[in-house]
């Protein structure tokens, strides 16, 4: 009778476990800087940007997003239809939840998508050795078009 008990105990214990665990899969959240399955507009109230990305590669590190070219160029006497986009030549999203951006010089900036509050890292080095660090500031529900999602506010500081 005691095993009978036990094991039912030990079912509902396992049922709850299995429950709990899927319905935390359901609501955590998947920071991503980036998607590929379609254009995104920014803005910053003047200008509106776009991101679109050409092609996905799976790498030994992760996935190599990259960016369609725009027009650009360091002056207006000299433009390019070959210029690299906003965010970058490419990203790389590692599995760990790091999103490094390389910009038109092909240096990295990280992004810690998956970070903590007060999480700290190197987001980026200039190359006289100087660097910036990003911090994980706060972390709140915000709402937009109707919608409610969790995010991340990040500070720079320069060092």
């Amino acid at each position: 009778m005691t095993e009978i008990v036990n094991n039912g105990t030990m079912k509902k214990a396992f049922l709850f476990w299995t429950m709990l665990l899927a319905v935390a899969r359901v609501f955590s959240q998947d920071y991503q800087c980036i998607r590929d399955n379609a254009t995104y507009f920014y803005s910053d109230g003047t200008n509106i940007k776009a991101i679109k990305i050409d092609s996905v590669v799976n790498t030994a590190e992760g996935l190599m997003y990259y960016n369609y070219p725009t027009i650009g160029g360091d002056s207006w006497d000299c433009l390019s239809q070959y210029w690299p986009s906003w965010i970058g030549r490419s990203v790389l999203v590692k599995p760990d939840g790091d999103n490094v951006f390389y910009n038109k010089n092909n240096e990295p900036v990280t992004i810690r998508t998956l970070g903590e509050l007060a999480d700290d890292w190197m987001c980026y080095q200039f190359p006289n050795g100087n660097y910036i660090i990003a911090v994980i500031a706060e972390i709140q529900e915000m709402e937009f078009l109707g919608l409610s999602n969790m995010v991340k506010k990040i500070t720079f500081q320069a060092e």
